[in-house]
This record gives structure tokens, C-alpha cells and sequence, in this order.
């Protein structure tokens, strides 16, 4: 058997032990609380985050759009600016075979003058 002093002792640790329990529950409990804000907080962040990422898809959906547009008609200006050019050198070849065509027919003509003039005053 236990005399009173052992009961008494035994009683204490039980008592310690429990407050200790007690006071680690306690700290359980807070730490609980602080890591519910924390998963709140985070939850808040992830749901921004993934808003912000939903606008940055439509956001580049919206600009793909924009630069293929921008790309389909700068090509067709490209088209019909390499059509123009190419009306205007079929037209400056057609030019200057006439400019060559005029200088050869004016050349001959001046000759055919010339020697008409030196017929006429060896003629006279």
C-alpha cells in the first residue's frame, strides 16, 4: 500500500500531466486556428490568381486575334502593293521601249533629213 505522501505525489504528477495536456491542447488549438487563416488566405490567392489567369488567356486569345488580323491584312496590302508594282513596270518597260523605238525613229529621220539637205545643195 501507498502512504499519503506517494498518493500525494502521484496526485501531482497526474495533475501536471493533465495541466500540461491541457496547455498543449491549447497551443494545438491555436496553431489550428492560425493554419485555418493561413488555408482561408491562401484559398483567397489561389481564387484571385486564378481569375487574373483566366483574363490573361482572354487577353492573349484576343490579341492572337488581333495579330493575325493585322498580319492577314498587312499581307493583302503586301498583294495588291506587289500587283500595283508590277502593273507600274510593265508599264515603264512599255515606255521605255517606246522612248527607244522614238529615239531610233527620230534618229532615222534626222539621218533621212540630213541627207536630203546634202542631196539638195550638192543637187543645186
Amino acid at each position: 500500500m501507498m502512504n499519503n505522501e506517494e498518493i500525494e505525489r502521484k496526485m501531482n504528477f497526474i495533475v501536471e500531466q493533465q495541466a500540461q495536456f491541457a496547455s498543449d491542447i491549447q497551443q494545438l488549438q491555436e496553431s489550428q486556428a492560425r493554419t485555418e487563416q493561413i488555408v482561408a488566405r491562401t484559398s483567397e490567392n489561389v481564387a484571385q490568381t486564378a481569375g487574373a489567369v483566366t483574363q490573361v488567356v482572354q487577353t492573349m486569345g484576343q490579341m492572337v486575334d488581333v495579330v493575325t488580323h493585322l498580319a492577314n491584312v498587312t499581307h493583302a496590302g503586301f498583294s495588291e502593293m506587289h500587283a500595283g508594282f508590277t502593273e507600274v513596270n510593265a508599264k515603264i518597260n512599255a515606255l521605255v521601249d517606246a522612248q527607244i523605238r522614238t529615239e531610233e525613229n527620230l534618229t532615222n529621220f534626222i539621218s533621212e533629213v540630213d541627207r536630203r539637205f546634202r542631196e539638195d545643195r550638192n543637187g543645186k
